[in-house]
């Protein structure tokens, strides 16, 4: 795991939620200091728990972590096979059809291909990065299981654009995202409808007509939208992005707590 000078300094200042979840092939030791001077622990009694990072360590030549064990001590490991889970801001996805289900990290914590095939179609939730052997993956989860990691660049993400549209060519709009389950053809004209949300990737629009959603081409539309989708390649651009997407939601937890006692206070 590389991670520059700078990166490492600011999550140490900062100190933001992350975790090791430890999997380790071959049993490694966990010492109570920098020095590795005492094993404190090691990895094949604490295999599959998820600990928290207490801080990234350089220690030449290579780093460290420093995380919270289950009983409460602290200890400096450098992991091999464990990988690191950050969380960052929810997003409603859907996985491209490039997607290759057999890389790395689902091979290697033995995900469920038959489970993914089922349900890649499906709109789901991204929340977390993994980061396995220096590459990036995203977690991706319905109704509360893990369905697979797939890396940042198989996403395609749903991002909410609300604009006023309207019909440049005849078009079938759909009921679902996939566009299987067709409804009605729209007649092109003047009358304006207002989007809920895109998906540049693939094209797509869904919009609200009588109060129910539906699915159309966005090429059909004369809606243009001006929003991109940042891929990140770089385990040093995800720490920051992850420590800036926490700080935001610290803040916004901040301005609903205050606006509360606020309220409260006037209606006194």
């Amino acid at each position: 795991m590389i991670i520059q000078e700078f990166v490492r300094k600011k999550f140490n200042e900062h100190m933001p939620q992350a975790n090791i979840l430890i999997l380790e092939r071959n049993s490694i030791d966990i010492y109570d200091s920098k020095d590795s001077e005492i094993i404190i622990e090691r990895s094949s009694n604490i295999q599959f728990q998820l600990l928290e990072i207490l801080e990234i360590v350089e220690i030449e030549p290579s780093t460290h972590l420093k995380v919270k064990l289950p009983n409460g001590k602290k200890g400096y490991l450098k992991p091999i096979d464990s990988f690191i889970i950050l969380p960052k801001k929810i997003k409603q996805v859907r996985i491209s059809k490039d997607v290759i289900f057999n890389n790395p990290l689902n091979e290697f914590i033995g995900m469920d291909k038959t489970n993914f095939e089922n349900n890649k179609h499906r709109v789901m939730f991204s929340s977390q990065y993994a980061i396995f052997n220096n590459e990036i993956f995203e977690c991706l989860t319905y109704v509360d299981e893990i369905i697979a990691f797939v890396r940042p660049s198989e996403v395609n993400i749903m991002q909410r654009y609300e604009r006023p549209f309207t019909i440049l060519e005849n078009t079938t709009i759909y009921r679902d995202s996939i566009m299987t389950k067709p409804v009605k053809t729209l007649q092109k004209g003047n009358k304006s409808f207002n989007s809920q949300y895109v998906i540049l990737e693939e094209e797509k629009l869904r919009f609200k007509d009588n109060g129910k959603s539906y699915w159309l081409n966005l090429s059909d539309t004369n809606l243009i939208v001006e929003k991109e989708h940042h891929i990140y390649d770089s385990l040093d651009e995800l720490i920051l992005d992850s420590i800036l997407y926490q700080y935001s939601l610290k803040l916004e937890n901040y301005h609903k707590y205050y606006q509360k006692i606020l309220t409260k206070e006037i209606k006194k």
